[in-house]
């Protein structure tokens, strides 16, 4: 595994991005919700320890990030999910983290499951 700094990580990430876009003539661009995401999700693949110090806020406290756990998002249609991981993180972690394996699970197959 090549370890990179969050840094030059961020700018490889945003570089697939605007080229996966591109090629679908599209643009590359993020709000404040979107550059939070990025920046967990950079964190969460190059297994920064930074990632820890993240929560999620709930009604009953913070349940705290780990990456000795996977990833659930939620969120509304549209919002980029399925491209962040299936093309960015996707393209990013095989050729900086080879060894991280993950797998994408619809929400129609996690409600099918229960």
């Amino acid at each position: 595994m090549v370890k990179l700094p969050y840094n030059k990580s961020a700018i490889i990430i945003s570089r697939i991005a605007s080229q996966q876009l591109k090629s679908q003539g599209l643009e590359f661009r993020l709000d404040e919700d979107l550059k939070r995401l990025y920046r967990l999700m950079t964190l969460y693949f190059t297994s920064n320890i930074d990632f820890e110090s993240h929560s999620l806020k709930t009604e009953n406290g913070d349940i705290p990030y780990s990456l000795k756990k996977g990833i659930l998002l939620i969120g509304p249609t549209g919002r980029s999910k399925t491209f962040c991981f299936e093309s960015i993180f996707k393209t990013f972690t095989r050729h900086y983290n080879p060894g991280a394996r993950y797998r994408i699970v619809s929400s129609y197959a996690i409600q099918q499951a229960f």
